[in-house]
């Protein structure tokens, strides 16, 4: 299987400011996180609308 590697981040303006990296093989392991790990998460940003993920290049915004 191939590995995913991604990035959470959130914006401040035009800049990404990482939260978190890993890899998996699995995308329901990036994807669907669940509540508490979206809490924890949520903690780390200055807005709780501004959650983005990077999988092999490309954006998908989570929050």
């Amino acid at each position: 299987m191939e590995n995913h590697e991604y990035v959470y981040f959130y914006k401040d303006g035009n800049d990404r400011i990482p939260i978190l990296t890993g890899g998996t093989s699995s995308f329901s392991m990036i994807f669907f996180i669940d509540e508490a790990e979206k809490k924890s998460l949520s903690k780390l940003l200055p807005s709780n609308k501004n959650l983005y993920v990077m999988v092999d290049g490309h954006i998908f915004k989570i929050l």
